[in-house]
């Protein structure tokens, strides 16, 4: 009877997926293919072109070749999407904080980024140097050097678009330096 159905054509005798599977990448979402050069992450198993994560040629090479484990900058960094603090809780009589409200902006999670700045410097924020992301820019005044500006950014899911902000960011802040 077997025979028979097998012999009819009605069943496939090596069933599976019809396309060849597709692994976007986890930076441009563009499917990681044969012909483009990829490595998969060991701890997540999402797919990024070489070219989208600056890997270098000799370090490919060795990921090829060798048991390396490699991980995405996402599973490789601390997971701090689970914390949450309020301001209250990080308020400190040595430091002051330094902080802009993100809620209200799109393509954000909320929440945003704070700097700490201990007593004995003098910070001021540099709201001319944010664009749409969770960015915090404090410029430390400094009584024997050369003034210091630093910045904290947070991006919860590597996408184009905030790393498109925060280059408007770094270009601003570098325009606002030559001055």
């Amino acid at each position: 009877m077997l025979l028979i159905i097998i012999l009819s054509g009605d069943i496939e005798i090596n069933p599976g997926p019809k396309t060849a599977n597709v692994f976007p990448c986890g930076l441009c979402e563009r499917p990681v293919t044969r012909s483009r050069e990829g490595v998969c992450c060991d701890c997540c198993s999402i797919w990024h072109h070489r070219s989208c994560i600056e890997l270098c040629t000799t370090d490919y090479e060795l990921l090829q070749r060798s048991n390396v484990q490699w991980m995405c900058c996402k599973c490789d960094s601390l997971n701090v999407s689970s914390f949450t603090y309020h301001a209250y809780e990080i308020e400190n009589q040595k430091y002051s904080l330094i902080t802009t409200n993100h809620s209200g902006m799109t393509g954000t999670l909320g929440g945003g980024v704070f700097i700490l700045v201990h007593n004995s410097m003098i910070g001021t924020e540099q709201p001319q140097f944010i664009t749409k992301c969770e960015i915090e820019w404090v410029k430390l005044k400094r009584k024997t050097a050369q003034d210091l500006i630093i910045g904290s950014f947070y991006m919860p899911h590597r996408n184009k678009a905030q790393l498109e902000e925060l280059e408007k960011s770094l270009e601003k802040n570098h325009r606002g330096e030559q001055k």
